[in-house]
């Protein structure tokens, strides 16, 4: 969705980043609803820790950078930014894919022994959730 659709949309078409990125916003909205729909509907296991973890991190993340950094941002250096970080990804994903044999796990191994600092049995901090926020 917006990873196609962003430099498409910039680079080929000329419209201005912000639009392009709000119409990437909402395509990739769409297609992760659908994915997440499938993901439930074929029962695959979930490690509901990443996705906790991972969802709280990119609220703010997208928060913080809509209110007070995307506007300070000049064009070229976001699409710029944005093929850069999609092409790492990209690359990252292709080269992990090529490795066949390699261990992949169900949930996040030895979760508990990531604790660095707990008050009672209600309150922790975990290095690992830490790392996934």
């Amino acid at each position: 969705g917006a990873s196609v659709a962003f430099p498409v949309m910039t680079l080929g078409f000329g419209i201005k980043p912000s639009v392009a990125r709000d119409f990437s916003f909402m395509i990739q909205s769409v297609g992760m609803t659908a994915a997440a729909f499938s993901i439930l509907f074929m029962r695959v296991k979930i490690e509901y820790k990443s996705i906790i973890y991972c969802s709280i991190g990119g609220l703010f993340g997208i928060i913080i950078c809509l209110q007070y950094i995307s506007h300070h941002l000049p064009p070229p250096f976001s699409k710029m930014y944005f093929v850069s970080i999609w092409f790492s990804f990209a690359f990252s994903l292709f080269w992990l894919n090529r490795t066949h044999d390699r261990k992949v796990y169900d949930i996040i191994p030895k979760w508990n022994d990531g604790v660095i600092f707990r008050i009672g049995d209600k309150f922790a901090i975990n290095w690992k959730a830490l790392v996934l926020l």
